[in-house]
């Protein structure tokens, strides 16, 4: 079986090596793995928050959202290809 292959951002399948196992992985099922801050933050980006608006809710500095939000996507895409966040 060849790489997971990317079926759109919304929809993500995933195969287990070997064994001809198909998983469909959405992206709220992924998103509902992630650890609490990570969902929250995502949200408010759904939402249209500002960094500013988002750092002043998640009671972070505002400096750390940018990061925050590579991080949420680096999980996202780990979960979509069936590993631990």
């Amino acid at each position: 079986m060849g790489p997971p292959v990317r079926v759109s951002n919304r929809l993500l399948t995933t195969g287990l090596p070997r064994s001809g196992i198909v998983e469909i992985v959405t992206d709220e099922t992924a998103r509902a793995d992630l650890p609490l801050s990570y969902q929250r933050l995502l949200a408010y980006l759904d939402e249209g928050c500002t960094e500013d608006e988002i750092a002043r809710r998640l009671q972070i500095d505002a400096r750390s959202v940018a990061p925050m939000i590579e991080l949420a996507n680096a999980k996202l895409e780990r979960l979509a290809k069936g590993n631990q966040p």
